[in-house]
């Protein structure tokens, strides 16, 4: 009963032994779970390739990552739960119960970025910035008054991977333009530019008038534009000009477009006028500013000469300037035969001539770079003349004569603030 005994209980101890024999010596060494807590993301595992695949949200720093890693094998190198730098893959080794080992390799990759928001726009030419709506994906710009918004350099910072149109790259702003934020994960935002030119506010200002910029000079008590009008469609002078305010009309000096760019259009009274008589109408000045009276043009010249000048000369006596050196000192720098002061102003008057029409009904141009002439607004009684002033190169006062012009001739225009 004895030996009985013991061979049952040998032959427990056997099987036993042989099961724990079994069980030391499993081949499992799967990796069946990776991720990370912070930031909460799942590897994609690939029994295939055996890698692990993990992309973490956009900024993160790979760096010092925990894992919490669940596998089959024994144990794992590096172990889970510990921190490592993931900016280049790093390979796992699990390793099983019966020593044998497999290797994961885990690459952690960073999501592109979203970010596309256009943060700052400013011209810096202009010390102007621009107010960014993200609610409307809209920047709006005010560039002081006179400034020639067709070729605006800006300077854009965005959060994107890239801009259209460039930053630093010059654009035309007349109208709204579009720029475009590429994010790193290649969607778009567009962003609506829209540049205002800010009105005129003070004399010293640059005054913007039907496209073009005028700039404007203080002389006593009176702001006057410190150019001449250069307004309308052009006009072949075989063409008489009409009256409409709605549709002014010009004549550049002997029919060259390059004379009206440098010395501005030449007007019969009437087109200056836009059809009106009544002395100090606006005409085709920009609102808030007039066709300068006879008097007003004296108040001028009086203001920089010793006076001597007035109002509505009549008479017959002879052809005469009053004032000097007033006159010279409304012309642009350069145009008083070596006399001094000169174009001094800020006035800068240039010759640049008169149109008259002969017997035969033709336009004849004459006087450039001798002469400048100004209509007035002021009528003679007669009602087919008006008052004129003007400045001539040889002589330094301001034209005071007695003459009134036909108002079919053509003369130049300046304008005053009301």
């Amino acid at each position: 009963m004895k030996r009985m005994f013991l061979g049952v209980l040998f032959t427990a101890l056997g099987m036993m032994f042989t099961g724990c024999g079994d069980t030391s010596q499993s081949s499992a060494k799967a990796i069946t779970a990776f991720s990370f807590e912070y930031p909460a993301t799942q590897g994609t595992i690939s029994e295939t390739s055996h890698t692990v695949a993990v992309t973490v949200p956009s900024g993160t720093d790979v760096s010092a990552l925990v894992p919490t890693i669940t596998h089959t094998g024994a144990s794992i190198d590096p172990a889970t739960g510990v921190a490592r730098d993931f900016t280049n893959p790093v390979v796992y080794t699990v390793t099983a119960a019966d020593t044998s080992t497999q290797d994961y390799t885990v690459t952690v990759t960073v999501a592109p970025s979203t970010a596309k928001a256009l943060t700052a726009f400013r011209f810096a030419s202009y010390d102007a910035a621009g107010t960014i709506s993200e609610t409307s994906h809209a920047v709006a710009v005010t560039v002081p008054s006179g400034t020639d918004i067709s070729a605006l350099v800006p300077t854009i910072t965005h959060t994107g991977a890239s801009i259209d149109p460039a930053t630093g790259v010059a654009r035309d702003f007349t109208n709204p333009v579009v720029y475009t934020v590429t994010a790193a994960d290649t969607s778009t935002q567009d962003y609506t530019v829209t540049v205002t030119v800010a009105p005129w506010t003070a004399c010293g200002d640059v005054l913007t008038y039907a496209g073009d910029n005028y700039p404007t000079v203080q002389i006593g008590t009176q702001c006057w534009l410190a150019r001449n009008l250069n307004v309308g469609a052009v006009t072949p002078s075989s063409v008489r000009q009409g009256t409409s305010c709605s549709s002014v009309q010009k004549f550049c000096y002997e029919d060259s477009g390059s004379n009206c760019v440098t010395y501005g259009g030449l007007y019969s009274w009437t087109q200056a006028m836009c059809g009106a008589q009544t002395e100090a109408s606006q005409g085709i000045c920009p609102s808030g500013w007039h066709i300068p009276s006879d008097p007003e043009y004296v108040t001028m010249a009086n203001s920089l000469g010793p006076g001597g000048c007035y109002a509505y000369p009549g008479g017959n006596y002879p052809y005469t300037f009053c004032g000097a050196p007033a006159g010279d000192r409304l012309k642009k720098a350069g145009f008083c035969q070596g006399r001094t002061p000169c174009g001094d102003t800020g006035f800068d008057g240039l010759p640049g001539g008169i149109f008259s029409y002969d017997g035969n009904g033709t336009v004849v141009f004459n006087m450039i770079g001798t002469a400048a002439s100004y209509w007035t607004s002021s009528m003679n009684g007669n009602g087919v003349e008006a008052w004129r002033r003007g400045l001539d190169i040889n002589y330094g006062g301001v034209d005071g004569s007695y003459y009134w012009t036909s108002i079919t001739s053509g003369r130049s225009v300046r304008c005053i603030k009301d």
